[in-house]
Protein backbone atom coordinates (compact mmCIF):
# COMPACT_ATOMS: atom_id res chain seq x y z
CA UNK A 1 0.00 0.00 0.00
CA UNK A 2 1.08 3.54 -0.88
CA UNK A 3 -0.59 6.38 0.81
CA UNK A 4 0.32 10.33 0.01
CA UNK A 5 -0.36 12.97 2.13
CA UNK A 6 -1.31 16.28 0.33
CA UNK A 7 -1.66 19.96 1.58
CA UNK A 8 -5.46 20.88 0.33
CA UNK A 9 -5.42 23.71 -2.43
CA UNK A 10 -6.88 26.07 0.39
CA UNK A 11 -4.53 24.95 3.50
CA UNK A 12 -3.47 27.94 5.56
CA UNK A 13 -1.10 27.34 8.55
CA UNK A 14 -3.41 28.43 10.70
CA UNK A 15 -5.35 25.54 10.51
CA UNK A 16 -2.51 23.41 11.97
CA UNK A 17 -2.50 19.20 10.63
CA UNK A 18 -5.09 19.27 8.14
CA UNK A 19 -4.37 16.68 4.62
CA UNK A 20 -5.70 15.23 1.99
CA UNK A 21 -5.03 11.15 2.58
CA UNK A 22 -5.09 9.23 -1.23
CA UNK A 23 -4.46 5.57 -1.25
CA UNK A 24 -1.94 5.45 -4.34
CA UNK A 25 -1.31 1.99 -4.80
CA UNK A 26 -3.58 -1.09 -3.10
CA UNK A 27 -3.40 -4.80 -3.67
CA UNK A 28 -5.77 -7.18 -3.16
CA UNK A 29 -8.49 -4.69 -4.08
CA UNK A 30 -12.21 -5.93 -3.98
CA UNK A 31 -14.02 -5.65 -7.30
CA UNK A 32 -11.21 -3.52 -8.53
CA UNK A 33 -12.89 -0.62 -5.93
CA UNK A 34 -10.23 1.03 -4.24
CA UNK A 35 -9.86 3.34 -1.18
CA UNK A 36 -11.60 6.57 -1.49
CA UNK A 37 -9.53 9.50 -0.55
CA UNK A 38 -9.95 11.60 2.64
CA UNK A 39 -9.24 14.97 3.96
CA UNK A 40 -8.24 14.33 7.94
CA UNK A 41 -7.55 17.58 10.45
CA UNK A 42 -7.13 18.05 13.91
CA UNK A 43 -9.69 19.80 15.76
CA UNK A 44 -9.91 21.63 19.11
CA UNK A 45 -12.91 20.93 21.14
CA UNK A 46 -14.15 21.58 24.57
CA UNK A 47 -15.78 19.04 26.83
CA UNK A 48 -16.71 20.01 30.53
CA UNK A 49 -14.55 22.92 30.42
CA UNK A 50 -11.68 20.71 29.51
CA UNK A 51 -9.70 21.45 25.86
CA UNK A 52 -8.93 19.30 23.93
CA UNK A 53 -8.27 17.56 20.52
CA UNK A 54 -9.81 15.12 18.32
CA UNK A 55 -9.16 14.09 14.52
CA UNK A 56 -12.06 14.66 12.09
CA UNK A 57 -11.96 13.55 8.33
CA UNK A 58 -14.16 14.09 5.63
CA UNK A 59 -15.12 12.49 2.05
CA UNK A 60 -13.11 14.14 -0.88
CA UNK A 61 -15.02 12.21 -3.22
CA UNK A 62 -17.49 15.02 -3.61
CA UNK A 63 -15.72 18.22 -4.44
CA UNK A 64 -13.14 15.63 -6.67
CA UNK A 65 -16.53 14.96 -8.91
CA UNK A 66 -16.99 18.39 -9.07
CA UNK A 67 -13.40 19.73 -9.56
CA UNK A 68 -12.95 16.83 -12.02
CA UNK A 69 -16.18 17.90 -14.17
CA UNK A 70 -15.42 21.41 -14.21
CA UNK A 71 -12.01 20.70 -15.35
CA UNK A 72 -13.26 18.03 -18.46
CA UNK A 73 -15.59 20.48 -19.24
CA UNK A 74 -13.12 23.47 -20.29
CA UNK A 75 -11.44 21.04 -22.26
CA UNK A 76 -8.14 19.04 -20.62
CA UNK A 77 -7.49 15.81 -21.37
CA UNK A 78 -7.38 13.07 -18.96
CA UNK A 79 -3.33 13.31 -18.67
CA UNK A 80 -3.94 17.23 -17.54
CA UNK A 81 -6.73 16.38 -14.98
CA UNK A 82 -4.56 13.58 -13.66
CA UNK A 83 -1.62 15.89 -13.49
CA UNK A 84 -3.89 18.65 -11.95
CA UNK A 85 -5.56 16.48 -9.18
CA UNK A 86 -2.72 14.36 -8.34
CA UNK A 87 -4.73 11.30 -9.18
CA UNK A 88 -3.86 8.77 -11.70
CA UNK A 89 -4.85 8.81 -15.32
CA UNK A 90 -6.98 5.79 -14.46
CA UNK A 91 -8.99 6.71 -11.96
CA UNK A 92 -9.13 10.38 -14.62
CA UNK A 93 -10.18 8.23 -17.33
CA UNK A 94 -12.83 6.82 -14.51
CA UNK A 95 -14.39 10.39 -13.40
CA UNK A 96 -14.84 11.51 -17.16
CA UNK A 97 -17.03 8.46 -17.96
CA UNK A 98 -18.76 8.98 -14.80
CA UNK A 99 -19.36 12.82 -16.29
CA UNK A 100 -20.42 11.15 -19.28
CA UNK A 101 -22.95 8.88 -18.45
CA UNK A 102 -24.13 11.60 -15.84
CA UNK A 103 -24.83 13.98 -18.40
CA UNK A 104 -22.19 16.60 -17.84
CA UNK A 105 -19.80 16.29 -20.96
CA UNK A 106 -21.47 15.16 -24.01
CA UNK A 107 -19.73 12.80 -26.35
CA UNK A 108 -17.41 13.84 -28.69
CA UNK A 109 -15.32 12.00 -30.91
CA UNK A 110 -11.95 12.69 -29.64
CA UNK A 111 -8.73 10.04 -30.41
CA UNK A 112 -8.45 10.11 -26.40
CA UNK A 113 -11.60 9.52 -25.31
CA UNK A 114 -12.60 6.99 -27.93
CA UNK A 115 -8.77 5.31 -26.95
CA UNK A 116 -9.71 5.23 -23.67
CA UNK A 117 -13.12 3.74 -23.98
CA UNK A 118 -11.60 0.60 -26.21
CA UNK A 119 -8.99 0.07 -23.47
CA UNK A 120 -11.32 0.21 -20.37
CA UNK A 121 -14.17 -2.72 -22.01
Amino acid sequence: MVIALHRPDDYSPEQGARFEIDFEKLRNLVDGIGAIPFEAKVETITVDDQEGIRWSCCDLKPPLLKRTDELFAEGMTIREVAATLRISKSEAGRLRLRALDDGILTPDESSELQYYKIMVQ
